[in-house]
């Protein structure tokens, strides 16, 4: 491809030659700027085009006043303004001789202008170019009469006098010329009109000029153009929590270039690094952090050169655990029905005894994410249940409680408390006891571990029991820990 810079040194075309810009005179292109560094800049042909490299400068580079990434090839597109330190130089495709010249001169912390200029228009001939027109004929063919024949006055040469600039002029003998058969001379055009279609017409090539650089581009600089989805949504909104990642899939980003993304025009804080590939594709997940705002937000990105996707996309920050994203540490989401079994270890609280170990099977059962899950157990239905056991001396006795429950899980914490609101006890040998209700039976909290384990603190309250042949006992409050697998 046919590639040249343009600036107020001239044209340097751009070959198969690395050019190599900076202050230090052994560059190809030299600025004599207290800006630039020695070795600022280089640019290299590579595949169908060049692409500019800044060399880690003091001041920067800069594309259309965007800074360029330090050692990050950027791929030049027609019509790019290249500023280093004040100067400014036009990257342009095609055959020099063709466009039109560019020379810009600004400050440094000035806003930098494009002063576009024409040289010369192929529609006019070399003198038509320079301002002259050509000599307009005294008489055309068709002007031209017979003369009649003349008849010269004796005369002698006659000295006139310019009375406007004060010269003297001779003034020649003049033949005399019959009316009837001799035209009179027509006088030399005015070229007024002529002059002012010229300038129209050079006003009007300036100016297609300068539109066909903008619409050139216009058209050739990168429109970047991105979609969103994710493994969760919020209505049809793409959704996630901290911990998961919303799948990225976008073209017509500058090739190799650095991707930014940004919620709400802000830039989003990340240790991920997501490049485009030498196509401008880009093709990634984006984690989700906690430094992300729960809420619904516009998800936008832009390379290093400044270009940004026009269109955002809407997406939907949640709790961990909401919209079925995972909890904290992998724990089932909030809106998810499951059972734990869960092996309970108590011991007496005052004396430190430890009591044996049991297990029961927790039941959660999904609700609308605002509330989070309840947790119960299956015989937590306010009906009396019967179980058969030994006691510690031996005797066979029968135990009938009725019981309820409280609980909730959300965002990864059970909660668990069962009360007991009727209980006896009945043995063989004739002695019964019944509990002075309501009491709580036991209280289970705890948090998931990871996907599938979750663990926590168990606590029962002290309990009286009023037994037969007037005999009261104390059962002490109990303390301990309890172990939980999703079954």
């Amino acid at each position: 491809m046919e590639a040249y810079l343009q600036g107020s040194f001239g044209q340097i075309v751009l070959g198969p030659d690395v050019v190599t810009i900076g202050c230090a005179l052994d560059n190809r292109l030299v600025v004599n700027n207290p800006i630039a560094s020695s070795h600022h800049a280089h640019i290299r042909p590579e595949g169908d085009g060049y692409r500019l490299t800044d060399l880690g400068s003091t001041n920067g580079t800069f594309v259309n006043e965007q800074p360029v990434n330090p050692h990050f090839p950027y791929l030049l597109q027609a019509g790019d303004r290249i500023r280093i330190g004040d100067m400014t130089f036009l990257y342009e495709t095609g055959r020099p001789e063709f466009q039109t010249p560019f020379a810009q001169e600004t400050g440094y912390k000035d806003t930098p202008t494009a002063k576009v200029q024409a040289i010369g228009f192929r529609a006019f001939s070399q003198s038509e170019q320079f301002g002259d027109q050509p000599p307009t004929p005294y008489f055309t063919s068709t002007q031209v009469q017979p003369i009649s024949p003349t008849f010269e006055q004796p005369q002698t040469a006659s000295l006139a006098m310019d009375n406007a600039h004060g010269t003297n002029m001779v003034m020649p003998p003049q033949p005399y010329e019959s009316t009837s058969t001799q035209s009179q001379p027509s006088q030399p055009k005015s070229n007024k009109w002529l002059k002012v279609l010229l300038l129209g017409l050079a006003i009007i090539l300036v100016l297609g000029a300068i539109g066909g650089g903008i619409t050139t581009y216009m058209l050739t600089r990168p429109k970047p153009v991105m979609t969103v989805t994710s493994d969760f949504l919020v209505g049809l909104t793409p959704a996630g929590s901290t911990g998961t990642v919303l799948h990225i899939s976008a073209h017509n980003f500058s090739g190799s270039s650095a991707i930014i993304f940004l919620l709400d025009n802000q830039p989003i804080a990340s240790n991920q690094h997501i490049t485009s590939d030498t196509n401008g594709n880009v093709k990634a997940d984006l984690a989700i952090t906690s430094g992300w705002a729960v809420g619904n937000h516009i998800l936008t990105a832009k390379d290093a050169s400044g270009y940004t996707t026009k269109v955002g996309k809407p997406v939907a920050i949640v709790e961990q655990g909401q919209a079925q994203t995972p909890g904290p540490n992998g724990a089932p989401s909030d809106d998810t029905s499951f059972s734990l079994v869960v092996t309970v270890r108590f011991q007496d609280a005052g004396t430190g005894k430890q009591m044996d170990p049991f297990s029961e099977t927790l039941v959660i059962t999904e609700k609308p994410d605002s509330s989070g899950g309840t947790v119960c157990q299956s015989y937590d239905d306010g009906k009396p249940n019967s179980i058969s056991q030994t006691a510690d001396n031996g005797v066979p006795i029968q135990i009938t409680a009725v019981f309820s429950c409280s609980g909730t899980y959300k965002e990864g914490q059970l909660s668990y408390i069962e009360t007991a609101t009727s209980l006896k006890i009945s043995s063989t040998n004739g002695v019964s006891c019944v509990a002075r209700t309501p009491f709580v039976y036991q209280k289970l909290v705890g948090s998931f571990i990871n996907h599938s384990i979750i663990n926590g603190t168990a606590s029962g309250d002290s309990v009286t029991f009023d037994c037969s042949l007037g005999i009261n006992t104390q059962l002490n409050a109990r303390k301990g820990s309890w172990t939980g697998q999703l079954s």
